[in-house]
């Protein structure tokens, strides 16, 4: 299933936003300003990838845009990866 077809643009003041998915970590949606509808509308079918419908928008908030995790949510969640060894067992 392609969760990202499920959410919608908004527009507002004359720009568009995209309405992320609600962040797993926060509970929190977040509206994203969207440059290309074109090519947003292509990633949202999956015609596209989001590293090519958004090469302008640093890694951080595509993912924030697939997953609806915000960047200091996704800090928060895996700040303490080096406590744990390589097959996941706390150190």
């Amino acid at each position: 299933m392609n969760t990202t077809t499920e959410r919608t643009l908004h527009k507002k003041d004359g720009k568009i936003y995209y309405e992320t998915a609600t962040c797993m970590y926060c509970n929190e949606k977040a509206f994203i300003e969207i440059m290309d509808v074109n090519k947003c509308e292509q990633w949202m079918k999956a015609e596209i990838l989001a590293q090519q419908a958004f090469p302008e928008l640093p890694t951080e908030i595509r993912e924030q845009l697939i997953s609806g995790t915000h960047p200091k949510c996704w800090d928060e969640m895996f700040s303490d990866e080096e406590e744990w060894d390589e097959y996941g067992y706390e150190k």
